[in-house]
């Protein structure tokens, strides 16, 4: 029978749960991955943005700057477009001759009965502007030549009001030293790419949502071959199949090709057992036997020899059990359909036994299924009713049931029985209540060290029939896919 293993080694680790558990990680590491991306991809999208319209501004500012005879800097248009016309969007020109800044922001929405003809605010050159020293520029020291320097960052966030990033560029206009500076809120840099990854992160979730349940239903496809390949194996075990069907994947094939190698091993040993099994048997129990039964008080006056005899049959059976288990053990997974193995008993025991015109009758052997090996269940069988068809007066019955994982067969005889203190006695090997009777005493033991080997149960009692009923009971095999 198989061995049972404990629940805690069946439910250790799973080979589906760690691949589940690596695909789980990786994902996570990915969707992390692709955050930090996507955040550097839309901050980098959206900053460059914001300098492109700061770089355009500067350089419009520059192409509209110019100076008056007294050298005071002006500009020849309007300089309030979008975007520099919300706060934290302003401009500032630093010039040797004063400062211009960029009006204040129009509001949303202009008072009534305003004039349009007094045209949009101008620039101013009062107010305090943009802190920036113009005397102390960011860039290397001395590099003031008329070489136009591209517009450099700047962050300012000691000034009142909300933080700003501002483009600054010192530049050379009419002969004059003039630094350039715009600015944009610094929320202008962060808001946008929040807002993007508001919509892009549920999206990358999503996506890694579906990855995980793509992996959970890959490892669930994939190991499915994997859990066919255990249930044939179990197959095996219960006698439902005799050999692995060859897999379709090629990763198994050398897997399946190697167990049937190793099931043809195995069927091939227990025959070689079974055979070195029989040649033992035959060789030291009939000798025995028959040894011990010519002792008698003339020949074994004080009965030592036959308490010799009878020690070297205790040990000569133990290590016959234990060889038999043993070679048992590799067949237990297979299957003998019972009625098949009756009817052909009870075709040739009548023969035997044709002097004492014994009939039988069965009942309920369809579609039951024996959990052992074919010889065994034969020699099992053959034994319990040949005894039977030696006592039997004129009728026996042998009904059969299966009931959970276990058939029960019962054998009656119509015969004298066997006394209830007597019935353990008879179920050892070489003893004999009626010495008229032909046989050497071993039939119902061999038969009982079978049963116990396959796990079953063999007992005596009183037969409604008048004489002795055996109760049967061995494991059962899957119905109808005997192996």
């Amino acid at each position: 029978m198989a061995s049972a293993q404990p629940r805690s080694a069946r439910a250790g680790r799973s080979l589906a749960g760690r691949l589940t558990a690596i695909a789980l990680v990786f994902v996570g590491a990915t969707m992390a991955a692709s955050a930090g991306v996507l955040w550097f991809a839309v901050s980098h999208v959206v900053r460059e943005q914001v300098d492109q319209q700061l770089d355009v501004q500067i350089t419009a500012l520059k192409g509209a700057l110019s100076f008056d005879a007294g050298g005071r800097p002006m500009l020849s248009s309007a300089f309030d477009n979008p975007p520099f016309d919300r706060p934290g969007w302003l401009w500032q020109i630093d010039t040797p001759g004063g400062r211009l800044i960029s009006p204040p922001p129009r509001r949303p929405h202009p008072p009534r009965g305003r004039n349009d003809a007094e045209g949009p605010d101008r620039p101013s050159a009062e107010g305090a502007g943009m802190p920036v020293d113009p005397a102390s520029p960011p860039d290397a020291p001395g590099d003031r030549g008329e070489r136009p320097r591209r517009p450099i960052d700047l962050a300012m966030e000691d000034h009142a009001g909300p933080a700003l990033y501002l483009r600054r560029q010192d530049a050379m206009v009419e002969g004059r030293s003039v630094t350039l500076i715009a600015s944009a809120p610094a929320g202008a840099l962060t808001v946008p790419a929040r807002d993007a990854l508001g919509w892009l992160l549920p999206l990358t979730l999503l996506l890694g949502l579906m990855l995980t349940l793509g992996t959970l239903l890959q490892v669930r496809i994939g190991l499915r071959p994997l859990r066919r390949l255990t249930d044939e194996i179990q197959a095996i075990e219960r006698g439902a199949r005799a050999r692995l069907a060859p897999a379709q994947l090629r990763e198994l094939q050398p897997l399946t090709a190697e167990i049937n190698r190793l099931l043809d091993q195995n069927e091939t040993r227990l025959a070689e057992t079974r055979l070195h099994f029989a040649n033992l048997a035959h060789g030291l129990k009939t000798p025995l036997a028959s040894l011990t039964l010519a002792l008698d008080r003339k020949k074994d006056p004080d009965g030592a020899l036959g308490r010799l005899a009878e020690r070297m049959e205790q040990r000569i059976r133990r290590h016959l059990a234990l060889a038999r288990k043993a070679a048992g053990a590799a067949g237990l997974g297979a299957a003998t359909a019972l009625a098949p193995v009756l009817a052909d008993l009870l075709a040739l025991l009548p023969r035997l036994h044709a002097e004492r015109r014994v009939t039988a009758d069965i009942a309920g052997m369809k579609d039951l299924f024996l959990r052992c090996e074919a010889r065994d269940a034969e020699e099992i069988l053959g034994n319990l009713l040949d005894n039977a068809f030696k006592w039997a007066a004129g009728a026996i019955a042998v009904t059969a049931a299966r009931e959970g994982g276990m058939i029960t067969l019962l054998i009656d005889d119509d015969g004298p029985g066997i006394a209830q203190e007597r019935r353990a006695e008879v179920l050892r090997a070489g003893m004999r209540l009626d010495e008229t009777v032909p046989g050497d005493g071993f039939g119902l033991s061999i038969a009982e060290e079978l049963v116990t080997l396959y796990g079953g149960r063999l007992g005596l009692e009183t037969s409604p029939l008048g004489g002795l009923r055996v109760r049967l009971t061995l494991p059962a095999a899957i119905s109808g896919e005997a192996g």
